[in-house]
């Protein structure tokens, strides 16, 4: 061992394996071998020089001041009382400084640097080196070479990569303390603020390269990371790489992607984070949970998505001038997101945007074709495409800002409360009313919802038109599934056609609008309107809920089946309208009925002859003003009603059923209830057809049995009737009364005419008035025994009573008996065993009839409806 106490001497060790302590400040070399060189302990500078040279040395630095140079070969450099200068020079090299103020240079080599309680410079040269802070303000720099460098738990350390792929670590967990900066240099580098760190306002700089840039952890807040800026703090030019920045939680942060194609992405950030792509195409993603995050792709094509809140998605930014074809898309409430601004003019990008979660989210496309997309978004949202032909899908609650820039199209997805005004070159479909704009043919088609179209004709076909439908001006066609909006042809001659299922609905509505329209349905629960114009409507089935209105015009109805309850107002005009059938009733004696009304003008208001529901509801038939033509329904108690003018009154007919020979059959009629007939002001005729019509009983009948129900009753105010029976032994059953009369009110001789049918059962042949005998008077019903029949008939069509008539009266077949007391209009007829009587009407209040007010001829002549 040699000990230097002088400090002008400068000890040099040869070759050997040498050990030199100094014992005062001097300079020691060891020259070659591995050497052990210990400076001297100092209080004051300068200090101690020491070089280890060649070989493996392990220099020991005690003094204030001391320079120590590790030379080649891999030493071992370490200074623990105080501040030095400690360099590696050549080789893998190890420096560490436990207190003090250091500076250390590993220089070439892969040199691992570390400080505990300092504050330090380090620079790591060339080489892979390891860096390691301590307890104080570190300034860091890697140099060339791949490396590693972390800052301590305390202090405010500055790293810098330099050269290199390096890794660079910020951690400081001290409280309040200062935050780091980092700056990654040229290379891919790693830089990142650990998870374990709790001090806000770090800095993460890239510079040229792939550098990833990363705050962990949940407790730090403000950081500012930014890619490829050169050291003079301007965004790099050409040589530019492509960055990961990523941000797991926090307030307040600023990522800047600059050039390069960067992906920007937060974990589960807070409030007022801003993210901005720069140059390139970047990708931006993450989660906000807080407010006032702002993201912008900047220039070129980038890519945003992100859940938030009150928050801004800028494809471009608000202040760009260049513009790329971006994708933007936000997930939660009160977003705005833009593809471009109000800079671009005409030359924006192609951009897409969609908005969902919440609503009330603002997608604004700006220039461009852009797709703006809010159909899995909540309520709220406002949509705005601006130049250039856009995509619209929206939902419910939704607005779209007018467009009248490019050729657009618009699908609606649920928006059944929207209306959109749209061009006629625009294109549309899904759910939702649409309005076009201007005068053009359009072939249009939508799910469901409603559109409103021009004055030219229009082709529509809407799937289930649950929205606002008008095909204004023009002569339109219509296709709809089933309706529960509303559908209006608009003015011109339209065809509207409802063939779903479900027709219209109850609370929907369909209405021909002006001019001369079709309107044909299979159901109709709501209401259907012909609207001014000659329309015709033919409507397979109306519901019990149905309404339906002819308006102004020569309508004509025709009706398939209508249940009780359906109501059909021909309203003005000279309106032909026929029901096929009535729906059936449980108690046909209800009063439950179809209400059919002709309004003014001259009408044809029917129930057709071919109805064939033996249990249907009653008819209510008004013939309005003009002269009208009124039939009930076959089966039913209808009420007609013909209202001023001079109208055909016809009550309807039916078939009875066949009752053969047997002895269990009972007598049995289809017609449950006679008709109601009231022919109003004018000089009405009241139409008769066939026996059928009336209270006859007159049919072939086999043996009546004890207790059976033996039939209706023929006559007015009685209990029994003329019973026909074709051999065996009457013994005894129960008579009912008079069913299936029509009555007539407001008869006048002096206008009003009874028409009946000639070559029938009526007897008479020839047209004209009455050519039989005409009788009148009050029958004397005193003979005939109440209740039962008990009297046994001795001549096949002779009666229980021969004191029905005043004595000398001699009826026969084709004669009309008058009852001036009741009212009651009986004829006589031919049953092939005998004479007949039936009663044919009840004349309410007994007015006066003569014969001239009877008359024959051919019912088709007077408009009977056969349909």
């Amino acid at each position: 061992m040699t000990d230097i106490n002088n400090p002008t001497n400068v000890i040099i060790g040869d070759d050997a394996d040498e050990l030199i302590r100094l014992g005062s400040v001097g300079a020691a070399a060891g020259f070659g071998g591995n050497d052990t060189i210990v400076s001297a302990i100092n209080g004051v500078v300068p200090g101690s020089l020491i070089f280890g040279n060649t070989g493996n040395d392990y220099l020991e630095s005690k003094g204030i001041g001391d320079q120590a140079f590790g030379g080649k070969d891999d030493d071992y450099i370490v200074n623990d009382t105080g501040q030095g200068t400690l360099s590696g020079d050549l080789g893998n090299d190890t420096l560490y400084g436990e207190e003090g103020l250091y500076t250390f240079f590993g220089g070439d080599g892969a040199d691992y640097i570390r400080a505990d309680e300092a504050s330090s410079i380090f620079v790591g040269g060339d080489g892979n080196d390891t860096l390691s802070g301590g307890e104080g303000n570190d300034t860091m720099a890697g140099g060339d070479g791949n490396d590693w460098a972390k800052s301590g738990p305390e202090g405010q350390s500055f790293l810098f990569g330099n050269s290199g792929n390096d890794t660079l670590i910020s951690e400081t967990t001290e409280a309040n303390g200062d935050p780091d900066s980092v700056f990654a240099g040229r290379g891919d580098d790693y830089a990142y603020v650990s998870g374990s760190s709790i001090v806000d306002n770090p800095i993460l700089v890239g510079d040229l390269g792939n550098d990833s840039l990363l705050v962990n952890g949940t407790s730090v807040d403000g950081a500012i990371l930014a890619g490829d800026v050169d050291p003079s703090g301007q965004i790099s030019g050409t040589d530019v790489g492509n960055d990961y920045l990523f941000v797991n939680s926090g307030n307040d942060h600023q990522l800047a992607g600059n050039a390069g194609n960067d992906t920007l992405e937060l974990g589960a950030a807070g409030s007022n984070v801003t993210l901005a792509g720069g140059q390139g195409n970047d990708f931006l993603v993450g989660t906000a949970n807080g407010e006032g995050l702002r993201a912008f792709g900047d220039r070129e094509d980038d890519y945003l998505y992100f859940s938030a809140s009150s928050a801004q998605l800028w494809g471009d930014n608000p202040n760009a001038t260049e513009f790329g074809d971006d994708t933007v898309i936000g997930v939660g409430g009160q977003i705005t997101l833009a593809g471009d601004n109000s800079n671009a003019g005409t030359d924006g990008g192609n951009d897409f945007l969609r908005a969902s979660g919440a609503g009330n989210n603002v997608l604004l496309g700006f220039a461009g074709n852009d797709t703006i997309d809010a159909s899995a978004s909540g309520s709220g949202d406002v949509l705005s495409g601006g130049v250039g032909d856009d995509y619209y899908i929206f939902g419910a609650g939704d607005s779209i800002e007018a467009d009248t820039d490019g050729i657009n199209t618009y699908i609606g997805s649920g928006a059944l409360d929207v209306t959109v005004t749209v061009q006629p070159t625009d294109s549309f479909g899904g759910d939702a009313n649409f309005k076009i704009a201007g005068s053009q043919s359009n072939v249009r088609a939508i799910d469901s919802g409603g559109i409103i179209s021009g004055d030219l004709p229009d082709l529509l076909t809407i799937g289930s038109a649950n929205g606002l439908t008008n095909s204004g001006g023009g002569d339109d066609t219509l296709n709809v599934g089933n309706v529960t909006g509303s559908v209006n042809g608009g003015d011109g001659n339209d065809i509207i056609s409802v063939t779903g299922t479900d027709g219209v609905a109850a609370g929907g509505q369909v209405d021909g609008g002006l001019g001369d329209d079709s309107i044909v349905a299979e159901v109709v629960a709501g209401s259907a309107v012909g609207g001014g114009g000659a329309d015709t409507l033919a409507l397979d089935s109306l519901t019990s809920s149905a309404v339906v209105t002819g308006g102004d015009g020569n309508d004509v109805f025709t009706i398939g089946t209508a249940d009780a309850g359906a109501s059909v107002d021909a309203g003005a005009g000279d309106e032909v309208l026929v029901v096929g059938g009535v729906g059936t009733v449980a108690d046909p004696l209800s009063g439950a009925g179809v209400s059919l009304s002709g309004g003014a003008g001259d009408d044809t208001v029917a129930a057709a002859t071919s109805a064939t529901e033996t249990t249907g509801a009653n008819s209510f038939l008004q013939g309005g003003d003009g002269d009208d033509f009124l039939q009930g329904q076959a089966n039913g108690g209808d009420t007609l009603s013909g209202g001023a003018g001079d109208d055909i009154l016809f009550g309807g007919i039916a078939t009875n059923s066949n009752i053969g020979a047997g002895t269990t059959t009972q007598f049995n009629f289809n017609n449950w209830n006679g008709d109601s007939l009231s022919g109003g002001a004018g000089a009405d005729i009241f139409l008769f057809t066939d026996i059928n019509q009336t209270g006859s009983t007159g049919q072939t009948l086999g043996t009546v049995q004890a207790g059976s129900n033996a039939g209706q009753f023929g006559g007015l105010n009685a209990t029994v009737q003329n019973i026909l029976v074709y051999g065996g032994t009457n013994v005894g059953g129960t008579v009912n009364s008079a069913a299936n009369v029509d009555t007539i009110t407001g008869f006048s001789s002096t206008e009003d005419r009874l028409f009946f049918s000639t070559g029938g059962s009526f007897g008479q042949t020839t047209a004209g008035t009455l050519t039989n005998d005409f009788f009148s008077g009050t029958p004397d019903f005193s003979g005939l025994v109440g209740g039962t029949v008990n009297t046994v008939p001795t001549v096949v069509g002779e009666g229980t009573s021969t004191t029905f008539f005043a004595a000398g009266t001699n009826i026969g077949a084709g004669d009309f008996f008058y009852d001036t007391t009741n009212g009651g209009l009986y004829t006589f007829y031919n049953t092939g065993g005998g004479t007949s009587f039936a009663l044919v009407s009840v004349l309410e209040g007994a007015p006066t009839l003569a014969a001239g007010d009877i008359q024959f001829g051919t019912p088709g002549a007077s408009g009977f409806v056969t349909l």
